[in-house]
Order: structure tokens, then sequence, then C-alpha cells
């Protein structure tokens, strides 16, 4: 029977049985012994992996309703091991009422075709999916800044009256983009106040 196929028939039974909040059947989907790396809990190896997983899935059922939906753009089958990833997005609701919370994680799992022929998970890692965060510095999002700056007048004796009276341009921008646009500004001030004391005055 086709592999992909068959991982994808373990991992509908792990979705099915977390929004039922069967604990002994969804931890059934991993190895006997395996390596959880799951976010906001301690990194658990070999048997005590299974045992604190499901002790953890108990306690979380008993307090939510959960309904969990997986989204996985691929499955890589190489010999009898085996490696997905995707985005899980769960939402729990408390039991005793209350408003519900809705969590996205990315998640990368590690199966291996077992003694059996069934596929489990041997290593499974997720973390918190974050918003895309366009124009930032280091993954944080920059402020929005407001610049000012003055356009000094043209020098004595132009004959473009219009551009005599000093203006103000107010922009507003990012604030990575407002410190490139005021150095840009700050040299090409700095090149003309050059290129006007050097010129010689007409005779």
């Amino acid at each position: 029977m086709d592999d992909i196929y068959l991982i994808n028939v373990a991992r509908t039974e792990y979705r099915e049985e977390f929004n039922t909040g069967d604990a002994d059947r969804v931890v059934s989907v991993f190895a006997p012994e395996f390596t959880d790396h799951s976010d906001g809990r301690p990194t658990r190896y070999g048997k005590d992996a299974p045992a604190k997983l499901r002790q953890y899935l108990k306690g979380l059922f008993a307090e939510y309703q959960a309904n969990l939906n997986l989204i996985t753009p691929a499955i890589v089958i190489s010999g009898n091991l085996a490696f997905d990833y995707g985005c899980q997005e769960l939402t729990l609701t408390p039991k005793n009422g209350g408003e519900a919370r809705f969590i996205r994680k990315r998640f990368l799992e590690i199966w291996a075709k077992e003694a059996d022929w069934q596929w489990r998970i041997i290593r499974y890692i997720d973390n918190q999916d974050l918003p895309d965060v366009v124009d930032s510095l280091f993954g944080f999002p920059m402020p929005v800044l407001s610049l000012e700056y003055s356009l000094a007048p043209n020098p004595a004796g132009t004959s473009n009256s219009a551009s005599s009276a000093t203006s103000l341009m107010t922009l507003r921008m990012p604030s990575s983009t407002a410190v490139q646009c005021l150095h840009t500004l700050k040299c090409a001030s700095i090149r003309a106040r050059s290129s006007a004391s050097t010129t010689t005055p007409s005779m």
C-alpha cells in the first residue's frame, strides 16, 4: 500500500482523536519512544515523551473542547523514514464557558515505518506561527513616523519666484524608510551647499 496514503491515514486519526478528546488514541500515532520538541513545554525523550504527552493532553481535553485543523503542503518519503511539515490551527473552547482561543503553529514531523509496518512519529517539533510583517528590522515591526523636512529657498538671484519661499514637506512612512529618506535628503543638501560655495560669481 502507498506509504503517503498510510501516513495520511495516521494523520487523519490523529486529528479526529484530538477533536474527540481521546488522549490515548492521539498518543498511539507516536512511536513508543520519540522526541517531543513541542513549543512552550520541556523537551521530552524516549519513553518519557509519550507519558508526558498523554498527561498533558488529558489535562487539556478535560478543560477544553478542541478543534484541530492540519495544513500539510507535502509529505516526503525516503525509505523507512519520512517527514512532513505545515501549519496546525487549533481552536480551544472552554467547557465551563468563556471565550475560545485560536492558536496557529508551524510543525515538522519525522515518521518511521516500524516493525509492524505502521508509520509513527519519532520526532515532533512545533512553534508559534507569526504574522508576516512588511518593512521590519530583526523581525520586529517598525513604527510609522512623521518626517518633516524644510526645503530651503533657492539661492539669491534665481528667477524662479515660486521656489523662493521656504516650503515644508511632511511624510508618513515606516521609521526605517524615514531614516533612509532623511539620510538621502541630508546628503543632497550638503552637496547643494558645497556646489553653491564653489561657484564663481558672474561679472
